[in-house]
């Protein structure tokens, strides 16, 4: 008898994972959802995650185990897993976090035609040794950027209502990390993989893109947790490379919204607000404002960041239209007031 294809492919990422990958993979074991299949891709992990993942696929005919024959990085190896993956839905989960029994089978059934994500409430649960001031990071983006306030807990968000909060607030994940997140993968062929120039807001790119395409639902369940370490992507990314963390990841992200083909309709959208918004003035305003953030990285005396200036050339190289003036009649105020004060605060 043939067996049945799997709904969804559960894409877990690994590298140096093998103190949490066991409890990861527990979680999936519990799911009340059981026609999936479980991709995981290793990044030449050092520490003994291959060995743990090729017997835990001995166990479990659904997990299919494969690894990189070289280093692939953070978001290389995100991609990969997405190539890897044969179910029309996928799911990501990293090794760390772990998700609710109900996880699979909640976002399953909240999806609509069309809507190519389904998103629902996650937790932070903090490890041992995480400092208050981190802690109090994440619970103040919580509280402060979440579906719930952004858009006051609606089961289905459209393109246009996402895509005014996206056009006010570009740099603020409110959707959540992918653990969270379920994503047709037919998404992935129309509107491109995840963005590897960016640092920590690459899964926030990737799922604005989606989501000003076509919308999200929104399960108001608490169904994934994720998990915050001293180990963590995220702060090691943070802690290395500042500049390129906090500013740089945020002007590529305003360019892609003045000029990748996967926001075209959002700068339609942008264009009939009142006042309308031009995100390429807004971009080179940005631009403005990171050159003079550049020197402050570098003077910083508690935690310089010695290769901001060359990080920031490096990248309008690569993405000249970052520092070109638009044509003055795609004026709008606000941009105009950041491009004077970002000029006065370089000059001085």
């Amino acid at each position: 008898m043939p067996s049945i294809p799997p709904a969804v492919s559960v894409v877990i990422p690994t590298r140096d994972g093998a103190a949490w990958l066991g409890e990861c993979l527990e979680s999936l074991r519990r799911q009340t959802f059981t026609a999936f299949e479980v991709v995981l891709n290793d990044d030449a992990s050092t520490d003994g995650t291959w060995e743990l993942a090729r017997r835990a696929a001995a166990r479990d005919p659904r997990l299919r185990v494969s690894r990189n024959a070289r280093p692939l990085g953070l978001v290389g190896n995100w991609n990969r897993g997405v190539a890897l993956a044969r179910a029309p839905w996928i799911k990501f989960l990293f090794q760390d976090d772990l998700l609710e029994p109900e996880c699979l089978g909640r976002l399953l059934a909240a999806r609509r035609p069309g809507v190519g994500l389904a998103i629902c409430r996650r937790r932070f649960f903090f490890e041992p040794g995480v400092g208050e001031a981190i802690r109090a990071i994440y619970r103040r983006h919580l509280r402060e950027h979440s579906v719930e306030r952004r858009f006051r807990g609606a089961r289905y968000v459209g393109p246009a209502e996402f895509g005014r909060v996206l056009l006010e607030r570009p740099g603020y994940n409110c959707l959540g990390e992918p653990t969270a997140v379920l994503v047709e993968r037919i998404a992935f062929r129309r509107w491109g993989l995840f963005n590897e120039e960016l640092v920590n807001l690459c899964d926030w790119e990737l799922l604005a893109r989606f989501a000003a395409n076509g919308g999200f639902v929104y399960v108001p369940e608490t169904l994934a947790s994720f998990r915050v370490h001293g180990r963590a992507a995220t702060w090691a990314n943070r802690e290395r490379r500042r500049f390129r963390a906090e500013v740089l990841d945020h002007l590529l992200i305003r360019h892609e919204l003045a000029f990748h083909p996967a926001f075209a309709s959002l700068r339609r959208l942008a264009g009939h607000l009142s006042p309308p918004i031009d995100p390429r003035r807004r971009l080179f305003g940005a631009a403005l404002r990171a050159r003079s953030l550049a020197r402050r990285f570098e003077r910083d005396g508690r935690a310089p960041d010695p290769g901001a200036t060359l990080a920031l050339d490096a990248l309008l190289r690569r993405y000249p239209r970052i520092s070109r003036l638009p044509p003055l009649p795609s004026l709008d105020r606000y941009a105009l007031a950041a491009a004077r004060l970002a000029a006065s605060r370089i000059e001085s």
